[in-house]
């Protein structure tokens, strides 16, 4: 099971984990808006009171945690796929 099973489905499980966590931070923007709290809850308040400042510095924090989170799984993949292939 151990050099069998697992090199091939760590890749998937990570990837997996990731993604989960991917989605998890893209939601909690989105659930500010409708009174969950978190960043979207942020998010609205600068919106609401016209700080322009704050919702680009919002959204581009947003969105640079979701594109380093995409790149850090791509990252854990290719490194669990190269060990899989040294075996």
């Amino acid at each position: 099971m151990r050099f069998g099973v697992l090199p091939q489905v760590s890749s998937g499980f990570a990837s997996y984990a990731l993604l989960r966590f991917e989605i998890n931070v893209r939601g909690a923007g989105v659930m500010g808006f409708v009174g969950a709290g978190g960043i979207g809850q942020e998010f609205l308040i600068a919106i609401r009171n016209f700080y322009y400042t704050d919702v680009s510095a919002i959204l581009l924090m947003i969105i640079v945690t979701v594109i380093l989170i995409d790149l850090g799984t791509e990252q854990v993949r290719h490194r669990l796929i190269g060990m899989e292939r040294m075996r």
